[in-house]
């Protein structure tokens, strides 16, 4: 069970897919919205869900900041708290970090 935010933990459905978004802060706010979005309308026409999506970071806290600097997101845990298997992972980072090397992020 994954802990949200350090504080409850969130069952996923055993049934449905278990998206990870991993968002490498600053993140372009676009490239990070719009696949949850995505997943979101799939569950919504569905009328029940067909996707458990959930974003993690590998910043220092929950706290994503956006590339633009208007917008920041929470992510609900830190990649390093991932402990469960998940059958999808999604990268979105920004300009400045894709070219970033993180080596715990790697191993």
């Amino acid at each position: 069970m994954a802990m949200r935010n350090g504080n409850s933990p969130r069952k996923h459905p055993a049934s449905s897919p278990r998206i990870v978004v991993l968002a490498v802060p600053p993140v372009d706010e676009f490239d990070l919205v719009c696949p949850i979005q995505v997943f979101g309308a799939a569950n919504r026409l569905a009328g029940k869900p067909i996707y458990s999506v959930e974003v993690v970071t590998n910043g220092k806290d929950v706290k994503v900041q956006g590339e633009g600097g208007v917008l920041s997101f929470l992510a609900e845990t830190s990649y390093k708290a991932l402990n469960e298997n998940f059958d999808s992972l999604l990268l979105v980072c920004g300009l400045g970090t894709r070219n970033a090397r993180d080596p715990a992020l790697f191993a």
